[in-house]
């Protein structure tokens, strides 16, 4: 299940960093971008016996980090190829939303916490943090197996 559920990962991934960070994808670009993602993934998991390509045997972690790669590189190419270079953000990514709360004077944090994204309130810190325990307690822990 989770082999499966990884060719949608890295799809996802792309889609919405793109979305939210950059200035020049396009709906087109992305929708291509998925479709050469999910072709890269599949040739990695499975080959393409009819061109050669045998099963190169590539971890199923993987997956997902091949499928963003490709994807990200597909869907910009194909963006600014079909689109162009933008020059404006769109309304919805963070740079815009920034830029809209700024431009419409809204409040930008209320009761302590931020109201426009891209920004982190000091509490979530907290929360890498703990991460970094929990991952230094894990390496520990795996060093007391015989």
């Amino acid at each position: 299940m989770a082999s499966v559920l990884s060719y949608l990962v890295g799809a996802k991934f792309a889609m919405f960093g793109m979305g939210f960070f950059s200035k020049h994808v396009s709906e087109r670009g992305l929708i291509i971008g998925v479709i050469a993602g999910f072709v890269a993934v599949y040739i990695s998991a499975r080959g393409v016996p009819v061109l050669g390509i045998e099963d190169p045997n590539i971890a199923w972690p993987w997956y997902a980090v091949i499928g963003s790669v490709v994807n990200i590189a597909a869907a910009w190419i194909a963006s600014i190829t079909l689109d162009g270079f933008k020059t404006e953000w769109h309304r919805y990514s963070v740079p815009g939303q920034q830029m809209m709360f700024a431009e419409e004077k809204k409040p930008i944090t209320e009761d302590g916490w931020y109201l426009v994204p891209g920004r982190i309130e000091k509490p979530v810190w907290g929360l890498l943090g703990m991460f970094a325990v929990i991952i230094i307690f894990m390496m520990w822990f795996g060093t007391l197996a015989p």
